[in-house]
């Protein structure tokens, strides 16, 4: 893989950071990385093209603030080493998940009553449900997989600016990388279910 390109426009960025030498920087690690990247994530069926993308965002924000030499070289391991704590942390989670459904399910007892107390039964079981629904949310805002330091600080204040863009400026991060969290944000958190993300996420 020939890095002289992405490394000449990171040490662009490195010696004069701006938007122009950021998304010059940034257009190259996603032409070298991106299509790779989606490929490892994808093929397992842990993951989908924006998480294999979110991950390539994060990669390369943690590599450009190291400021390396061979900035495509530090870039191949990072992304190699993300990948394979994608994968635990993604499994660790669907784990947490099945077991959530499993405690939320009526028991045995209730089920017994189904046909006397029609409707006591469907009371106690909405309540088992949205009990369960709430360690659901719970788990869901306190693992870092799913809302991480930079997505609470996006949400908690994204009503004040009128576009992403204006967002992204405010909070220093590329308007790219702020997308590709809201959208990884908004496809895993049922609003119809939880309410107001930003209910939860205010500061």
């Amino acid at each position: 893989m020939d890095f002289e390109q992405l490394n000449i426009k990171a040490k662009a960025h490195l010696a004069s950071p701006n938007d122009f030498t950021f998304s010059e920087m940034y257009r190259e690690a996603t032409k070298l990385f991106q299509r790779m990247n989606r490929v490892r994530i994808t093929c397992n069926r842990v993951g989908d093209d924006n998480d294999a993308d979110e991950l390539l965002d994060k990669v390369i924000m943690k590599v450009i603030a190291k400021s390396p030499d061979n900035f495509g070289a530090e870039m191949l391991r990072s992304i190699r080493n993300a990948q394979l704590d994608f994968f635990k942390t993604e499994r660790r989670r669907r784990t947490r998940y099945e077991l959530t459904i499993d405690a939320g399910s009526p028991n045995s007892e209730v089920a017994d009553g189904d046909d006397k107390y029609p409707i006591e039964t469907e009371i106690i079981n909405k309540q088992r449900k949205k009990e369960a629904d709430q360690r659901q949310l719970i788990d869901f805002l306190s693992d870092p997989a799913q809302v991480d330091e930079d997505t609470t600080r996006i949400v908690s204040i994204f009503s004040e600016f009128p576009s992403i863009r204006a967002l992204a400026k405010a909070l220093g991060l590329h308007y790219e990388y702020v997308n590709r969290k809201l959208r990884k944000l908004s496809r895993r958190y049922d609003a119809n279910r939880f309410g107001d993300l930003n209910d939860y996420l205010a500061s």
